[in-house]
């Protein structure tokens, strides 16, 4: 029989009393076998140390990393790196919950797949009950995905699996986006992918890091930009453009001048892009109409714009191929 390659599952934890017994269980009744467990607790003043070790004493694949001072998830999340000995790493969070053929499916598309360095997978949004709120869909192929990297993050992080000998460090300084970072620096070099299935849980409470620290959202997305913007199209006149699109704020307040400017920022792009064949140019004008169709359909539904504002942004959404805008909403519903 063939032997399954190892995979190292790295779960940073912290305060997570509420639901890490769920999450780490989540993982041991994996239909794959072939795991270790990698839980880092930083440093918790709840119970979290004294649950992972009742789940240790009872599956011998969970290793427990207890840190005396809090290093915070860039460190944690190195550390699980530095000491992982699987071909590939699973990440996962302590208060999301994978289904059971998560990890199965996951190997067996980067085993057929070695071209492919990251697969990640579609989720399911729970609260702190969970009960269900909504499904999260991403594109599935390289190409698309590689651009969509422009308009915001196609890749749910504790859904992702990795091959360990591609993969660098985490970089300090970029959370709440510490993770984009990485897609980008992953698929500059490597072909990605999403599967299409779902395969995660991911939970929803006042806790996440990304609602705790959304403040420093655009200062992290704007130095990623910077970092980017040569192996990437990221447009030097439009960077303001992309950060409501990283940061996921059309619904906000907009106004004629950005709804008018879409079509100087798509030529620019399409220029670019021509200029330096990094991506197919159709594939790159479709994933542009798909954003501007959301981003002008956000417009429309907010309270926060006159009617001007959504006039502008109707007539601009029937410039686009109407097939596109009904994927687009119908993906977002």
């Amino acid at each position: 029989m063939k032997i399954k390659p190892l995979v190292s599952v790295v779960m940073p934890c912290y305060n997570a009393e509420k639901f890490v017994e769920a999450a780490v269980r989540s993982i041991m009744i994996q239909t794959y076998k072939s795991l270790e467990i990698i839980t880092i607790n930083d440093a918790s003043k709840d119970n979290t140390l004294s649950i992972l070790t009742i789940l240790a004493k009872a599956d011998e694949r969970i290793k427990i990393v207890n840190n005396e001072y809090n290093l915070q998830l860039v460190q944690n999340l190195n550390l699980g790196l530095s000491i992982a000995k699987g071909k590939y790493i699973a990440r996962m969070d302590a208060d999301d919950i994978s289904m059971p053929d998560r990890i199965e499916s996951q190997v067996a598309f980067l085993e057929k797949n070695p071209q492919t360095a990251l697969c990640g997978t579609n989720y399911i949004v729970i609260d702190d009950r969970n009960k269900p709120i909504k499904k999260v869909h991403f594109p599935t192929g390289n190409e698309e995905l590689k651009i969509q990297l422009l308009f915001s993050n196609p890749f749910a992080h504790p859904a992702v699996m990795i091959r360990k000998s591609v993969l660098p460090q985490y970089k300090e300084g970029l959370v709440p986006a510490e993770d984009y970072e990485l897609w980008l620096a992953i698929a500059q070099k490597y072909a990605v992918a999403n599967l299409p299935t779902v395969l995660l849980k991911y939970r929803w409470h006042g806790d996440n890091i990304s609602i705790k620290q959304k403040d420093k959202k655009a200062d992290a997305f704007k130095k990623i930009i910077d970092m980017y913007a040569k192996p990437y199209l990221f447009a030097e006149s439009f960077l303001g453009w992309h950060l409501r699109f990283l940061e996921g704020k059309w619904d906000r307040q907009s106004t004629i001048r950005e709804i008018s400017a879409f079509s100087l920022w798509k030529n620019e792009l399409l220029a670019k892009n021509d200029k330096l064949q990094l991506f197919n140019a159709k594939i790159l004008e479709k994933v542009f109409d798909k954003n501007m169709a959301l981003a002008l359909f956000s417009i429309i539904k907010s309270r926060e714009n006159s009617f001007k504002v959504k006039l502008q942004s109707f007539r601009a959404l029937l410039g686009i191929d109407w097939r596109l805008t009904l994927e687009t909403i119908k993906e977002r519903i």
